[in-house]
Parts: structure tokens; C-alpha cells; sequence
């Protein structure tokens, strides 16, 4: 296979519950997500990253899951977390006492300023830093690791509309 070919990521997604027995949790899909197309992003070759499902497949009976349950949306059309995630996907890499952070803006098409909010323990969310992403809508920045920090991104898009991302935690380099 020539190495130059690009990658098109056409159907990827991570099962989520309702499905307890191959699905992650609704906290930890959003984070597996950004995850993924972060380390998408980084290989050169990907032209093209996109979600499967929008919506969960429909149950086959009770607490019967045969289908997808990776969907932005249940089956019966309420939002998952990961459906806001999606829009701002983040993930933070800890790099001993460092971490490296990844984020987009969807869907921009020019570079856009967002907030990276931050919380610790069970305290509030503040501002950490308004980040610029450049014209695909990502940014990359590093900043201290804080034992049960968790992150996420808020976006007010040029209507007005405030969209914020589902908080995240980091996650060791591996």
C-alpha cells in the first residue's frame, strides 16, 4: 500500500451504555471519543474522522441491545453527554506532573476563541485560559496536572449560543 493514500475514519464510535456489557460508561464516552480523535489527528495520512451513530440503535427487546449503542443520542432521541462533547471534544494527556491538552471547536472553519474551564474536587468551574484554535477549530497547550482536576470547554458561537463540552479527566501517556 503507497504511504502517501489518505485515511478516511468513516464509522467510528465507542459503545456506550445502555449496553452494560460491551459499553462504557456516559462519563467515560465522551473522554474515549477525544481521545480517539486525538490521536486520529496527529497521524498526518487521516483526512477525515467522523462519528457513528447519531443515535443509538433501538433495543431488540427488553434490556436486549443487538445493535450500536454508540450514538450521540439514545434511541428514543435524548442527548448523551458525549453529543456536547462532540461539538467541543478535549482530551488531557498527563505527562507526569505536566499535561498536554488537545481540544477542538466544531464546527468552525476559522480560527475561534473558546474558555478551557477548569474544576477541582467539588468546587466550581472557572477559566483557566481562552484559547485560539487555529482554522480547523483545534488548539494544543500544556499546563500543570492537579490530582482530580477535571476539564472542559465552553463556546459561544457567533449567534450567541453558549455550548459547553462534558468535564473530562486526564488520562495517563501510554
Amino acid at each position: 500500500m503507497p504511504r502517501n493514500l489518505p485515511i478516511w475514519l468513516t464509522e467510528f464510535g465507542i459503545q456506550s451504555t445502555p449496553d452494560d456489557i460491551q459499553g462504557v460508561s456516559l462519563a467515560r464516552q465522551p473522554e474515549y471519543q477525544a481521545i480517539s480523535e486525538r490521536i486520529a489527528r496527529s497521524n498526518l495520512r487521516v483526512a477525515a474522522f467522523s462519528q457513528y451513530l447519531m443515535r443509538d440503535d433501538p433495543p431488540t427487546g427488553p434490556d436486549e441491545f443487538g445493535g450500536f449503542e454508540s450514538g450521540l443520542r439514545f434511541a428514543d432521541g435524548r442527548a448523551k453527554p458525549s453529543l456536547d462533547a462532540w461539538r467541543l471534544p478535549l482530551a488531557v494527556r498527563r505527562q507526569g506532573s505536566r499535561v498536554s491538552i488537545w481540544g477542538r471547536v466544531r464546527p468552525v472553519t476559522a480560527p475561534t476563541t473558546a474558555e478551557l474551564q477548569i474544576a477541582q474536587g467539588s468546587g466550581g468551574w472557572r477559566t483557566l485560559q481562552t484559547v485560539t484554535t487555529d482554522a480547523r477549530g483545534s488548539f494544543t497547550l500544556r499546563s500543570s496536572y492537579r490530582k482530580g482536576r477535571r476539564w472542559r470547554l465552553r463556546w459561544t458561537a457567533p449567534g450567541g449560543t453558549v455550548r459547553t463540552g462534558a468535564p473530562i479527566r486526564a488520562y495517563l501517556r501510554g
